[in-house]
């Protein structure tokens, strides 16, 4: 079975070259962060989560009746203070792999803050993944749609997964994982495929107290 990072191998074949230099995502299997210039660092580490993110949808499964019509399109809003660009990465991503949530087109769009209490719904309508960065980590709770079902939560840091969100995407040992919190996925009334828990070089998983 090819590794999720050699999937994104072959997804990198059919990108076109952008000015923020895409094609960086994910170019080997053991690829990590080096100490030359975190701001280049950090420019790349936004690459590969946008990456691991566009995949992981592919690997997550929506109950039909949580999500707007088949000829609808779903949201996937990206919250917070985004200075590495990776709301413009996801979208490249997205229309060039032509993702769908389940044959819904997606709609990717970033706002600087989460919006107060009663914009909330309006602001959210359809949206089926809410992406929180880093700078959200102290209030994402405070989302009240998070909870809602049929609304994948993730979250930059492990703090989102520690808190119920689906996904926490990390770093580990200079790496990107994504920290599957299933208890997350099963109260949104959301599925993650086994096979995608299988890979543990990119994958782990949350436990309670661990």
């Amino acid at each position: 079975m090819l590794s999720l990072i050699t999937k994104f191998k072959l997804f990198t074949k059919r990108m076109r070259f952008a000015s923020f230099a895409i094609v960086s995502v994910c170019v080997c299997s053991n690829a990590s962060f080096g100490k030359t210039d975190s701001s280049e660092n950090a420019r790349t580490e936004a690459r590969f989560k946008a990456a691991y993110l566009a995949h992981l949808l592919h690997y997550s499964t929506w109950d039909e009746k949580d999500l707007p019509s088949a000829d609808s399109t779903v949201g996937l809003a990206v919250v917070g203070k985004d200075i590495h660009h990776f709301a413009q990465v996801l979208l490249f991503l997205v229309d060039e792999l032509k993702i769908t949530i389940q044959g819904r087109k997606v709609k990717v769009f970033s706002l600087a803050r989460i919006p107060d209490a009663d914009e909330e719904k309006e602001v959210f309508k359809d949206c089926a993944v809410i992406y929180f960065l880093q700078s959200e980590e102290s209030r994402w709770s405070e989302c009240t749609l998070c909870d809602k079902k049929g609304v994948l939560a993730i979250g930059e840091g492990s703090k989102y997964a520690r808190e119920g969100a689906c996904v926490s995407i990390v770093r580990s040992r200079n790496r990107v994982k994504l920290l599957i919190n299933r208890e997350g996925y099963a109260s949104r009334n959301l599925k993650v495929s086994s096979r995608l828990l299988r890979l543990r070089s990119a994958v782990d998983l949350y436990k309670k107290g661990g």
